[in-house]
């Protein structure tokens, strides 16, 4: 199977605007995924399911809905109001979607959809994501088995995410001193890989606090007593 190199890339959506078509479960869901995010999002969709469980948030956040059937004149009354979107997401029937990303790629506008059409491919995909108190792993199954990319996130979340995020806390306190106060080049490269290191990680999720543990007390060693920065370990 031929695959499109794709690179996964984290972008502020503070201020951006996402334009939603189709407002069922799926478009709640990533409409509200970018809400949170610091969208503005606009959502089209005749009769949007008002009742599930991320309607009341949406609507609380500022969905811009309108109740009307897709045509693609959205994109120039938007554009009309300085609100041309960053992001066109496509949550509707397969024939509607196929309409909005040829729309959106005539217009040169990124679009995600929800639908795999070899005819009108969107130019871009959304994938699963785990997300900490620091750290963010994106996941996509090549649009084949969403399910294991939820399957995969979620084993992420459970076993790995909170060991890497007590690592990440460790690492944002001690790099800045690592790197302003140990002179030799080769030495502060040997001693931040250690924020990298399997092994470690594996003990910090096996063995919660073990990991970090570990890395203080190489640090530790590998420094000359003097150096101030030992006190800080």
């Amino acid at each position: 199977m031929s695959q499109i190199c794709l690179i996964p890339i984290w972008l502020d959506w503070s201020g951006r605007t996402v334009l939603v078509i189709g407002l069922g479960q799926v478009g709640q869901r990533r409409a509200l995924l970018f809400q949170r995010a610091g969208a503005t999002v606009v959502g089209v969709d005749p009769i949007p399911q008002n009742k599930g469980p991320d309607w009341g948030e949406l609507i609380r956040n500022g969905l811009e809905l309108r109740s009307e059937p897709y045509d693609e004149s959205v994109f120039d009354e938007l554009t009309q109001f300085k609100m041309r979107p960053d992001l066109v997401l496509t949550c509707a029937s397969a024939e509607v979607n196929a309409r909005v990303v040829r729309d959106s790629k005539s217009r040169s506008h990124w679009v995600v959809s929800g639908t795999n059409s070899s005819d009108e491919p969107a130019n871009a995909h959304l994938g699963a994501v785990a997300s900490g108190e620091i750290v963010q792993v994106a996941i996509r199954s090549g649009n084949v088995a969403p399910a294991l990319s939820v399957a995969l996130r979620d084993q992420i979340v459970e076993n790995l995410l909170p060991a890497a995020d007590r690592i990440a806390a460790e690492a944002a306190r001690l790099r800045p001193e690592l790197l302003g106060r140990v002179e030799d080049p080769d030495k502060r490269r040997e001693l931040l890989a250690l924020f990298g290191s399997s092994e470690l990680l594996s003990l910090e999720s096996g063995n919660p606090g073990a990991g970090v543990a570990q890395i203080r007390k190489r640090i530790r060693d590998s420094l000359d007593q003097s150096n101030d920065l030992d006190r800080k370990l």
